[in-house]
């Protein structure tokens, strides 16, 4: 944190940053959509919804690690698996007859991680058709049906507020007060419980 600036000030400058950062590839995507004339109908939403969500994941995710090149590397591998390996393997599972109930419960397992939602609802678009087919339907389903983007962007939006709350917590150590870390020893530990009525 930058000395003598406030902690709200600094998060809010960090992610007005980050946001202005993500936003110009999202915008060059949406552009590249429609100049290109891909069947994506209504896809811009979730690529702006993104944008939001998708820094105060990072933000949550940086207090999990001490090291700033552990922490790197690690959201590398977690948005490589969870952004492209992992919306992929579910997409080719509900294609698939003998794996469609598989896929429909492991995508929500991995909704809450924004770049799974941001890649499967941009899939799930692009495959509606196959979506129709597969589930039988007499025409293509919604975009934002539950069948096809609806969970992702439902998720990226909730994921704004439940992420910057897990920031919050951690800004001020609730974790620490309620795990008994850093500097609550066992005869403090002991009185933290009996408060918590344990």
């Amino acid at each position: 944190m930058i000395s003598g600036s406030s902690l709200s000030a600094y998060w809010l400058g960090t992610y007005a940053a980050d946001v202005i950062f993500q936003l110009l590839p999202a915008v060059f995507a949406i552009v590249g959509i429609h100049a290109y004339g891909l069947d994506l109908p209504k896809v811009e939403y979730l690529f702006l919804v993104a944008v939001f969500a998708n820094p105060a994941f990072i933000y949550f995710f940086s207090f999990l690690f001490d090291k700033d090149e552990a922490g790197s590397l690690a959201i590398k591998m977690l948005y490589f698996l969870l952004g492209i390996i992992a919306p992929i393997t579910v997409s080719i599972l509900q294609v698939l007859p003998n794996t469609v109930d598989v896929a429909n419960v492991l995508r929500w397992f991995f909704y809450p991680f924004p770049a799974y939602s941001l890649t499967f609802g941009y899939i799930s678009i692009a495959n509606r058709q196959i979506i129709q087919i597969v589930d039988g339907l007499s025409q293509p389903p919604d975009v934002y049906s539950n069948k096809v983007a609806g969970p992702s962007l439902i998720f990226l939006l909730s994921s704004i507020v439940f992420y910057w709350l897990l920031v919050v917590m951690f800004e001020y150590k609730v974790f620490d007060v309620l795990l008994c870390k850093r500097g609550v020893g066992s005869n403090n530990r002991q009185s933290l419980i009996k408060s918590f009525g344990m």
